[in-house]
């Protein structure tokens, strides 16, 4: 399963590509906005998403509830629990956007994220097979992840903010393929 969540993501909903977050440089919101006419709204919003659908998915229980989802009206609650509206909230900051648009805009993105999942592992795929798929995105989705979102304190995993996620390069490389081979055990 060499299925990118990150571009399977942009290609079914249309959006253009996400810009890969430099650890090397400052990365403020307004680096982001300035540096290409992408949509960094679009970016934010389909970014977190993925890292509360990581955070939720990547153990077998939490890939047995994305995996029987339906009803995409609760797909945020499920994703994010209890830190739904702080995350919608700092989304819709980040992209000056209404919360109702933010609220929107994500809901789209869970329902179609978790279906892109469900079809890349299969419909009646067993919850440690959805889990391992989803841990292994760790890194395809927050070398996106812009840090001044501050998205890692929201949902109390500090890791997803740390600029390490972001490297890449043969050494980073092995490091991460370490890390997900970890993320698959828990």
């Amino acid at each position: 399963m060499s299925v990118n969540i990150v571009t399977a993501l942009q290609e079914k909903m249309g959006f253009a590509p996400f810009e890969k977050i430099d650890p090397n440089a400052p990365q403020g919101k307004r680096e982001l906005w300035l540096s290409k006419d992408a949509n960094h709204f679009t970016q934010v919003a389909a970014i977190a998403v993925l890292v509360g659908i990581y955070e939720t998915g990547s153990k077998p229980e939490g890939a047995s509830l994305l995996m029987s989802t339906s009803n995409s009206a609760n797909n945020l609650s499920l994703i994010f629990g209890d830190k739904k509206d702080e995350v919608i909230r700092a989304v819709s900051r980040y992209g000056d956007q209404d919360m109702e648009t933010a609220s929107d805009e994500m809901s789209a993105i869970a329902a179609t994220g978790i279906a892109e999942i469900k079809s890349s592992v299969g419909e009646h795929a067993g919850d440690d097979t959805v889990a391992a798929f989803i841990a292994a995105q760790r890194h395809n989705i927050l070398v996106h992840l812009p840090p001044d979102l501050f998205l890692g304190n929201i949902v109390n995993d500090n890791s997803i903010d740390d600029e390490t996620n972001k490297m890449e390069g043969p050494v980073s490389a092995m490091v991460h393929f370490f890390e997900d081979l970890f993320a698959k055990k828990q």
